[in-house]
């Protein structure tokens, strides 16, 4: 339903003669109304900035989802690793800073192999 604002004036005035509606619910519809623009504008305002950085020229994704490929010397270096972090979590914390220092200075090989040990596996 539309108004013209002159009949939307008569109906507010009818309104608030009838005293179904009070000057405070209209300052507070009001108050919302320009609250809910200052956000919209504030949006636009950052949108704008979003979009005026897509310009910038884009690096081409590879074919494989762009998934990195990683070489079979660091996949290796990844399973290790992990091997290496699943038993240092195993290993009590007061003693984790010597196998630490092993893995630094020997290697992780070399400390995941003391860690089984340790373990008894």
């Amino acid at each position: 339903m539309r108004f013209t604002p002159a009949q939307a004036h008569h109906v507010l005035q009818q309104l608030l003669n009838d005293g179904t509606v009070s000057h405070e619910e209209i300052r507070h519809i009001l108050d919302t109304q320009r609250e809910i623009e200052r956000l919209e504008s504030r949006l636009r305002v950052l949108r704008g900035q979003r979009s005026a950085g897509r310009g910038a020229p884009r690096t081409k994704v590879a074919s494989n989802g762009g998934h990195r490929r990683i070489s079979s010397n660091g996949r290796a270096s990844y399973r290790v690793q992990g091997r290496y972090i699943g038993y240092l979590r195993q290993i009590p914390k007061r003693e984790r800073a010597r196998f630490q220092r092993i893995a630094k200075g020997e290697g992780r090989e070399r400390a995941i192999h003391l860690m089984r040990q340790r373990l008894g596996k």
